[in-house]
């Protein structure tokens, strides 16, 4: 009896569940305020390059193509002899692109669509991190543990940056969360008929929630108009059937029933048979659950980053049953029917990746996108070993990091028993993070965020320690205390030295300065040029005016920032309190005051509450003003927002039917304006990039944008072949249309040497070929061009900037020349 108790689930004691008082309303209440951290204000900046732009361009297209299967990133146009730049983005998995897609049809095409997903998931990860930790080992270290996750900067911040890491991350701690429920969760044989039926209808539902949608997707972007007809009778139906999505989703539709009915079975026959569930078989039947869960987020992780989707969770797992001994447990994953649910949620899309592109995706996702990675650097820009992380796991955890030395000193103490509980919970999640932080640390690439992975674990030990602490304090704990401080105040120092640390836990280019105008006071001025003369507002540009002294304002309060973004932004803007070196200053005192109270003070709770409230509002500062304030210039949106104004009445919406929402045909036209959705803008007036390639030009111009990566080879051919257009001639011309250039935009990077006089020269030049070339079929339309003109027209950007080139004729240009005519 006593062996057959100790392989029997929970591990260690058996703690049955009581129900807490009023758990729906703790539990509504815990989200609502998980809600107001993650989503105000969550598309109110514009889309950072070069990550966010670059997997939003992919959605972007997704929705305009209908192609839901086969990513794509690239150029519209070829222009010259230079190669188009652009192929299908093998890159990356399918989740982020699917999710950023569905919130366009949600809510329409805007940055709150692209952001949303990663939002919802940091939201999620929080949450059931609380619900799991809360069964566990009660409703105070559930929330202490879910509150450090979500207020920890690096989870924060990239819970609001459109990237692959909180796609992956948060399924895969959700995972985890439910699998510690399975192995270490109260005993829940007693619970009530109505919530057993809920959870296992839950787990199901989350199941079929993340299968189910893609077999459609798969039925109906999968097709082929091949018969193969020289092939065998056999292999032709074969190929029939590879070819042709509606099969696979058959064939996907019958694993899915099969696994329902290998985990329902039992439930089914026991209500049919028996009419009665006893206590043990409730209990089984809800771990199952969770196991069930725990496949289906490893799954998801799976199409959020690839292999490391299901490798960390499967070492991790495989760790802990090395380490205990207990390889029973493998009677408990059920590993055939825990790898059918894994393989039913991770297999169409990548199975339908082969179908369609072979060898090409295999060579480019599996060999240069994760073999390489690990083993040979792929974008490598940093460099360092064990120690290299240490440092932003510490800033990613600000102010947490300063508990993370007496967490592992007391998993060093622990007495590895396999009746305790506690002991082995802690070991499980210690592994978890320990085989997260060795296995980015051993990677041969290397960016600060990738130690992210690692994050929840210590956030959830962390809570742990600390509902601990409150509830009985440590000795080891309490001498440690002073260097705890210590380590506080060490990193406080650090953030105060260097702003842009916190921007570096998301994206990369770490030495790009920081810029020398910031959005924080809407009088300031937001560029060092000298303001343009002007006699009314009508000759400044988009969203300035004339003011008395006859210039044009250049404040931020004439931006397309301040018109792009929220009241509570702004006004958060022009708070000192709120402005970097203020915000750390007071987060400095408030924390060495709240760690202080809480070691040292017989109101440890006071202490402690006031660490979390410090937690929260430093990721609202951090989401809602530091993030904002950095995105005039680390974002394109505003560069373009000038562009599309400059085409005044003549720019158009089209594709309207591919970026029509749901919200729209609902007729919620309110609040699709409050999200700023647009169809695909198009002006008629060109906009090219010289020499750059960020990626935002891309999704910003919706693909329209005329790429010159070799300036040198490119620039003629634009001008001979792309740029001149039909326009209309005076009445009592002969010809009453002529072939004539026409004014673009130049997009480019804002360097001293990049001007109004060498973007002009570099035209002139090209056009000067043009009218000497007699073979060119444009030399006709550049006759009277005497040459063009290059004027800077956004200037709030410190590393973005656009041009406006016209040209300009000669006196000798006849009434019926390109001098008279006008666009059509």
């Amino acid at each position: 009896m006593e062996e057959k108790a100790r392989m029997s689930l929970p591990i260690g004691e058996r703690v049955p569940w009581e129900r807490p008082r009023r758990e729906w309303a703790v539990r509504l209440a815990v989200l609502l305020l998980l809600a107001l951290l993650f989503l105000p204000n969550v598309g109110a900046f514009g889309l950072w390059d070069p990550w966010e732009t670059h997997y939003g361009e992919v959605s972007r297209n997704m929705v305009e193509s209908y192609d839901w299967i086969s990513p794509w990133w690239g150029y519209r146009t070829k222009i010259g002899s230079h190669s188009r730049q652009g192929n299908y983005f093998y890159s990356k998995p399918i989740l982020i692109f699917w999710m950023e897609s569905a919130a366009v049809r949600l809510i329409g095409f805007n940055d709150w669509a692209i952001r949303l997903p990663m939002a919802l998931f940091g939201l999620l990860a929080s949450f059931f991190t609380f619900y799991g930790l809360g069964k566990i080992w009660g409703r105070r270290t559930g929330l202490i543990g879910g509150l450090v996750m979500a207020t920890s900067p690096q989870f924060f911040f990239l819970a609001r940056q459109a990237q692959t890491d909180m796609i992956y991350v948060a399924p895969m701690a959700v995972g985890f969360v439910f699998c510690l429920l399975a192995l270490f969760g109260p005993w829940e044989g007693r619970v009530s008929t109505r919530s057993f039926a809920a959870k296992v209808l839950f787990a199901i539902g989350v199941y079929l929630l993340s299968t189910v949608p893609q077999f459609v997707v798969i039925a109906t972007d999968l097709q082929s108009d091949a018969t193969f007809d020289n092939l065998a009778p056999m292999a032709r139906l074969l190929a029939l059937i590879k070819a042709n999505g509606v099969y696979h989703a058959v064939i996907y539709g019958i694993m899915t029933l099969g696994f329902l009915g290998w985990f329902s079975g039992p439930l089914l026959y026991r209500l049919v048979r028996r009419r009665e569930l006893d206590e043990e078989f409730k209990d089984k039947t809800l771990r199952a659950g969770y196991i069930l869960i725990f496949a289906t987020m490893a799954g998801l992780a799976s199409l959020g980053k690839g292999l490391l989707g299901f490798a960390l969770p499967g070492a991790v797992v495989f760790a802990y049953l090395f380490v205990t001994k207990q390889w029973w447990l493998l009677r408990v994953f059920t590993i055939p029917r825990t790898i059918l649910a894994f393989l039913t949620v991770v297999l169409p899309w990548y199975v339908a990746m082969f179908v369609k592109h072979g060898n090409a995706f295999y060579t480019r996702f599996f060999v240069h996108d994760h073999f390489n990675r690990l083993g040979t650097g792929v974008h490598q820009i940093d460099s360092g070993s064990f120690e290299h992380f240490l440092k932003w796991l510490g800033i990613g955890m600000y102010p947490w990091v300063a508990l993370v030395p007496f967490v592992l000193l007391l998993l060093a103490r622990l007495k590895l028993s396999l009746k305790t509980r506690d002991n082995q919970f802690k070991l499980f999640v210690f592994l978890w993070f320990f085989i997260s932080y060795l296995l980015f640390t051993l990677a041969k690439t290397k960016f600060h965020h990738y130690i992210f992975p690692a994050l929840p674990p210590m956030a959830i030990l962390i809570g742990k320690v600390l509902a601990e602490h409150v509830r009985k304090p440590s000795f080891v704990a309490r001498v440690g205390a002073v260097l705890a401080i210590g380590i506080f105040i060490g990193v406080t120092y650090n953030l105060s030295r260097e702003q842009q640390l916190y921007r570096n836990l998301f994206t990369y280019k770490y030495d790009r300065r920081l810029p020398e105008h910031l959005p924080l006071d809407g009088d300031a001025p937001a560029t060092d040029q000298t303001p343009a003369a002007c006699a009314d507002s009508s000759e400044c540009g988009p969203h300035e005016e004339c003011l008395e002294d006859g210039t044009c304002a250049v404040d931020w309060n004439h931006t397309q920032l301040y018109a792009h973004t929220t009241d509570t932004v702004r006004w958060a803007f022009n708070q000192a309190i709120f402005h970097y070196d203020n915000w750390i200053l007071v987060v400095g005192i408030i924390g060495v005051l709240g760690f202080a109270l809480f070691y040292f003070s017989a109101t440890r709770w006071v202490g402690l509450v006031l660490l979390l409230l410090l937690g929260m509002g430093q990721t609202a500062w951090g989401l809602n003003v530091y993030l904002a304030s950095l995105s005039p210039h680390w974002s394109q949106k505003y560069v373009f927002e000038d562009y599309y104004d400059l085409c005044g009445d003549r720019l158009e919406e089209v594709e309207e039917e591919a970026y029509a929402p749901v919200i729209k045909h609902l007729g919620m036209d309110g609040l699709y304006d409050y999200f700023q959705g647009t169809s695909k803008r198009v002006c008629p007036y060109n906009i090219t990039s010289w020499l750059i390639v960020w990626r935002g030009e891309t999704y910003y111009s919706y693909n329209e944008l005329l790429p010159l990566e070799k300036k040198d080879i490119q620039l003629q051919p634009y001008l001979a072949e792309v740029n001149p257009v039909m326009q209309a001639l005076p009445d009592d011309c002969a010809l009453r249309r002529k072939l004539c250039p026409r004014k673009f935009f130049v997009f480019m990077e804002n360097r001293k040497s990049n001007t109004e006089s060498s973007v002009a020269s570099g035209v002139n030049s090209q056009s000067r070929k043009i009218q000497k070339d007699n073979a060119s079929p444009a030399q006709d339309a550049y006759r009277d061009v005497e040459k063009w003109q290059a004027q800077e027209v956004s200037n709030e950007n410190d590393f973005f900037t656009l041009f406006e080139v016209n040209p300009v004729y000669g006196k000798k240009a006849g009434a019926c020349s390109c001098a008279n005519a006008t666009v059509l």
